[in-house]
């Protein structure tokens, strides 16, 4: 509480803090568990992370000036288009098509040795 003399009189304020979380605009997420709750709880994750919920919670949590906003994204568009510069690049040259076929193959071979190991403990 804080104590503030205007005018000869005492007003006696409270700060309450950040703003309460409006949580009106957020759907509920449901996943169901057909015996394992492993694999329930990764697709809850996906499914989370899919709807950017944590992300909007951090964003709502403190206030953000415009100008810091109006900044923040400018840099962030000015990243994308780098990204998308780097990329066609690679696309032009044919490196592209390369590390994608890479990391297929690790994808396969990581797939393949999870395979073996399910199969190899039961």
């Amino acid at each position: 509480m804080r104590k503030h003399k205007k005018n000869k009189q005492v007003i006696i304020s409270t700060n309450p803090g950040p703003r309460e979380m409006d949580f009106s605009y957020f759907s509920p997420i449901q996943t169901k568990v057909y015996g394992n709750f492993d694999r329930a709880f990764k697709i809850f994750r996906s499914l989370v992370q899919s709807e950017k919920v944590l992300s909007i919670y951090k964003e709502k949590q403190s206030y953000e000036k415009p100008s810091v906003k109006r900044r923040r994204k400018q840099n962030e568009s000015i990243r994308r288009l780098i990204e998308n510069e780097i990329k066609q690049k690679k696309i032009l040259s044919g490196e592209y098509e390369k590390e994608k076929i890479k990391k297929q193959a690790l994808k396969d071979k990581r797939r393949k040795e999870r395979l073996e190991r399910n199969l190899d403990g039961r």
